[in-house]
């Protein structure tokens, strides 16, 4: 099950508003800020996280070790990500390939997540 947002607190909330309706037990978001709204939307909807509801983000923000539960998250390199892209802008202005590599993400578990459960 998906939602579109666009990074926000607001669509996190809105996303997340939408798929408890559907049932689902455990959100993944692509921003820490949607994930941060998301957890908002559902303690207001009177859910637990993670007791009812499990919530992860995407980026490690440093707000997302401080909200209450802290924020489970998936952490990339971003300087790294960004030297090597500029590297690769560069090979290609020169006329060379840009050559594809993959940054290894990190998982920072937090309380935001428990065990999977079957749904509600």
């Amino acid at each position: 099950l998906t939602q579109h947002g666009d990074f926000s607190e607001e669509s996190g909330a809105r996303c997340a508003h939408a798929l408890v309706e559907q049932g689902v037990t455990a959100l993944l978001c692509a921003s820490d800020l949607m994930a941060i709204g998301a957890i908002r939307q559902l303690q207001q909807m009177g859910l637990r996280v993670p007791e009812d509801i499990s919530v992860c983000g995407f980026d490690d923000i440093r707000l997302s070790r401080y909200i209450t539960p802290g924020l489970t998250t998936v952490r990339i390199d971003v300087d790294s990500v960004g030297t090597r892209a500029f590297l690769c802008l560069q090979d290609l202005i020169a006329g060379g390939p840009c050559v594809k590599i993959l940054e290894a993400p990190q998982l920072i578990v937090r309380q935001s997540t428990a065990a999977a459960r079957t749904g509600r």
